[in-house]
């Protein structure tokens, strides 16, 4: 088991896919977060979510038109349909908020 390494499975176009991700530290996220907070216009934020993509996504299971793999780096995911780029940050957000930071009862020392 990779420890801080998460697989997200999902369709698109009606085909199974998959993205393995690097989960974002806090400090990471929330750097994220200031980087986007003041973009009202999703497009603004293109650059600084392109940035998060490639610090997270580390393999994925995409091909192109022929078949073949495509590498995962910053040529690709710039390249990929807007559809499937919205896609995995919505996926991925899910994940990095899939972790409560706050408990229904705290915790207490034995």
């Amino acid at each position: 088991m990779r420890i801080g390494v998460k697989r997200i499975q999902f369709e698109y176009d009606d085909q199974p896919a998959w993205v393995e991700i690097k989960r974002p530290t806090v400090g990471e996220l929330l750097s994220f977060a200031d980087k986007v907070k003041d973009v009202s216009d999703w497009r603004d934020g293109m650059p600084e979510l392109y940035g998060f993509l490639d610090a997270t996504i580390i393999a994925w299971n995409f091909e192109d038109a022929m078949g073949q793999d495509l590498k995962v780096d910053q040529k690709t995911i710039r390249s990929l349909p807007i559809d499937l780029v919205l896609i995995l940050v919505h996926k991925v957000q899910e994940v990095c908020t899939e972790i409560p930071l706050l408990r229904e009862k705290p915790l207490t020392a034995q």
